[in-house]
């Protein structure tokens, strides 16, 4: 049997992430958009989408921030920086 998906069925589940905060994996910083990038503790390498976010001081690659998520595009998030998490 062979399925056909209709495209009114496909949940971006990245909109349901907007208003929360994530912990985030620093991967690099994006010079063209000038923001960082990484992924969440929930998202797998070169699988899930990433986080874009700003940061209002320097951070260092490797280390894991909250990223408060502001917005998303189709499998990304996008966000700034917050010093604590969601409480």
């Amino acid at each position: 049997m062979i399925f056909k998906i209709n495209p009114e069925h496909i949940v971006n589940f990245a909109f349901f992430k907007i208003g929360s905060r994530v912990e985030v994996l620093i991967e690099g910083w994006d010079d063209y958009i000038k923001c960082y990038f990484g992924r969440s503790t929930a998202d797998a390498p070169e699988v899930d989408g990433k986080v874009f976010f700003t940061s209002d001081t320097p951070l260092v690659i490797g280390e894991y921030v909250f990223v408060q998520v502001n917005d998303c595009l189709e499998y990304d998030l996008l966000g700034e920086k917050v010093n604590e998490p969601a409480k």
